[in-house]
């Protein structure tokens, strides 16, 4: 994310900013307008699927 209104993303998770609703669209098809929290969000949703993937044997 190098501007306010980029798209954030931490690893494999891209949340989109949307213009018409002034926020980034979360996983769970919630809009969060805090940028911050959105980054939690995102990195939360990572960590999830990294251990998701780890308990499925996905990675090495």
């Amino acid at each position: 994310m190098k501007g306010i209104y980029d798209p954030i993303t931490v690893g494999r998770v891209t949340l989109p900013y949307l213009y018409q609703r002034r926020g980034w669209i979360t996983p769970d098809n919630r809009i969060e307008t805090n940028v911050f929290k959105a980054q939690l969000i995102a990195e939360k949703e990572n960590e999830r699927l990294k251990l998701l993937a780890a308990s499925l044997g996905l990675c090495a």
